[in-house]
């Protein structure tokens, strides 16, 4: 298993010990094939730690390198595969309730990107790191002007500051996947620009999101079609659930 604690340095960092409580908060209860399974939780030299599943593998980000380094692309059916899963593991968090009072957690990842995606080298795949997930659970809410989740595969309304649901995290994953077919992040700032144009990106994404078959043209028609449907800025126009999207994915495998 895997002991993960907080990293040295940051011991005293108020905001990692509240994130690491609701990683706890938010996963003590999963049990599901694609999520890292969560064991148990302490403090050991008054320092608090997560025992979790090991999963013997690497992250997409790896994977997306190595096949980059090589001048190849991630295989069509291997890439719906992995976000067919991934899809799975999500919709299991969005819908997850509590086993006492029955009522929904209302669990958002907020985080969904390349290296929060496990697959193992006997072919599994794991959602991995609920720590800034929003949950009805949570003792604080984001501040104002603070967002939280990595740059390149945030939503329109993680920018602007929307009340989030589960079609956040379709968005993200929707960048991810054009990634894994084509090679390259989707939104990504030129050299020598900040992140604000990353952002700038995300909210113009209507007219700057392209089918991935533009770079990668053995991506078929249908495969595009799901990465688009995610895509789009409007929430109403996207996949309402991960359970629709991990269906429409199933069905083109």
């Amino acid at each position: 298993l895997v002991i993960k604690r907080i990293l040295a340095g940051h011991g005293k960092n108020l905001e990692f010990h509240s994130m690491f409580k609701s990683e706890i908060n938010v996963m003590m209860g999963f049990n599901h094939p694609n999520i890292v399974q969560l064991y148990d939780f302490g403090e050991f030299d008054a320092k608090p730690y997560i025992a979790m599943e090991f999963v013997d593998g690497k992250n997409l980000r790896h994977f997306v390198n190595r096949f980059t380094k090589k001048k190849k692309k991630f295989p069509i059916d291997l890439s719906a595969y992995v976000m067919e899963q991934a899809s799975a593991g999500l919709h299991y968090a969005h819908n997850f309730k509590d086993k006492i009072s029955g009522e929904s957690l209302q669990i958002v990842h907020r985080d969904v990107s390349p290296q929060n995606i496990l697959v193992s080298f006997d072919g599994s795949v794991k959602v991995i790191d609920f720590g800034i997930a929003k949950a009805s659970t949570n003792v604080e809410s984001t501040r104002v002007g603070i967002i939280k989740g990595k740059p390149s595969y945030l939503s329109p309304e993680q920018i602007t500051g929307e009340t989030l649901d589960a079609r956040s995290d379709i968005f993200s994953l929707g960048a991810v996947m054009w990634e894994v077919l084509t090679g390259k992040k989707l939104f990504s700032a030129p050299s020598g620009e900040n992140e604000f144009a990353v952002l700038k990106m995300i909210e113009s994404c209507d007219s700057h999101v392209t089918p991935p078959s533009t770079l990668n043209p053995e991506v078929p028609e249908a495969l595009d079609q799901i990465v688009l449907k995610a895509l789009t800025k409007s929430r109403e126009k996207r996949y309402q659930t991960a359970d629709e999207l991990q269906r429409a994915l199933h069905k083109f495998i």
